[in-house]
This record gives C-alpha cells, sequence and structure tokens, in this order.
C-alpha cells in the first residue's frame, strides 16, 4: 500500500498532520500513463485530467472533515483545560481551608495546654 504523508496549515499555522492511502488511485494513474505513453490520445489525457481533479475535489472534502474533527477536538480541549483549572483552583481553595482549620486547630491545643498549666498550679 502506498502512503503519501504531508502537513497543512490550518489559519492559526498549526500542523495538521494528513496521511492519505491511495493504492487504487496509483493502479489507476498507472493504467492511464501506460494508455498515454502508448497510444499518445486526446481521450486518455481527458481521463486523467477528470481523475486527478477528483482526487483534489476528494482531498479537499477529506481536508475539510479533519479540520472540523480538529475544531472540534481543539474546542473539547479548551473545555478540559478549563475543568481541570477550576478543579485546581477547588484544590487550592481547599488546601488553604486545611491550613487554616489546622492552624486553629493547633492554637486551640495551645490555649487547652496553658490552661491545664495554669489551674494544676
Amino acid at each position: 500500500m502506498h502512503v503519501c504523508v504531508f502537513y497543512v496549515s490550518d489559519n492559526d499555522g498549526n500542523k495538521i498532520h494528513v496521511v492519505w492511502y491511495f493504492l487504487m488511485l496509483y493502479n489507476c494513474l498507472v493504467v492511464l500513463l501506460s494508455c498515454i505513453i502508448s497510444t499518445v490520445g486526446c481521450i486518455a489525457i481527458n481521463i486523467l485530467f477528470y481523475l486527478i481533479l477528483w482526487f483534489m475535489s476528494a482531498l479537499q472534502v477529506n481536508l475539510a472533515a479533519c479540520q472540523e474533527r480538529c475544531a472540534q477536538k481543539d474546542a473539547r480541549i479548551n473545555e478540559c483545560e478549563a475543568t481541570i483549572a477550576a478543579r485546581l483552583a477547588e484544590i487550592d481553595a481547599a488546601n488553604a481551608k486545611i491550613r487554616h482549620d489546622e492552624m486553629l486547630r493547633r492554637k486551640l491545643h495551645n490555649t487547652i495546654l496553658e490552661l491545664k498549666v495554669g489551674s494544676a498550679s
């Protein structure tokens, strides 16, 4: 199987990795090129031209679908990042409350110890 790998940049300059498998197209082009070489006919050239146009339109449709999926995944990533940021803020707030409560517990514990020492004497 023949694989064509190339990169396409979107509007933001991000590279989109696109892989196309085109074994059938490769075989068709080989047959058409041999036809052109053996019978330099205008029909074969027209067929090749329309085949290339068809392939380009298929690539454009595929590229548009890939860009749409990429945009959907970017939106999902942004949602996940926002959720993570919110959870991290909740964790920071919980840790601050734990520190405050622990400080208050120690203060009360020390006050209780001072009262015990003061009442024992």
